[in-house]
């Protein structure tokens, strides 16, 4: 009868190690996503200080920024991690006749890495002349 008794606690112990394994997996992917995006979270920081907001005469000229790897500022455990830091201005439309221009852009912010890509819009107003 003990034998039995064996087995069974063995193969409950088993299924309980064998749950705890895959809840386990699953943490470690979510603990390397969450320092991705912290990664990023930096990496949209030395982008902001680097090519700061600050439109001269032209706005979709001065704020666009080509896809930039930041690598000469970045610390040696982000450096060629892959990450990129691009900033767009929505071209926009051409308003109707009967309607005045409101001096308003769409600013993205993009941060890639790795085939994913986190994005921060944000408006920027500019007084019409």
């Amino acid at each position: 009868m003990s034998l039995i008794e064996v087995l069974l606690a063995a193969a409950i112990l088993g299924f309980g190690l064998s749950a705890l394994m895959a809840q386990m997996s699953g943490g470690f992917r979510l603990l390397k996503a969450a320092k991705d995006f912290e990664d990023a979270q930096w990496i949209l920081s030395v982008g902001e200080l680097k090519h700061p907001l600050r439109p001269k005469d032209d706005i979709e000229e001065d704020l666009t920024v080509e896809a930039d790897s930041l690598d000469g500022e970045l610390p040696d455990d982000l450096t060629g991690k892959g990450f990129t830091y691009e900033r767009v201005v929505d071209e926009k439309e051409d308003p109707p006749d009967n309607v005045a221009d409101d001096g308003l852009y769409v600013v993205r912010t993009r941060v890639n890495w790795f085939g994913h890509t986190e994005e921060f819009v944000r408006y920027v107003w500019k007084k019409p002349q």
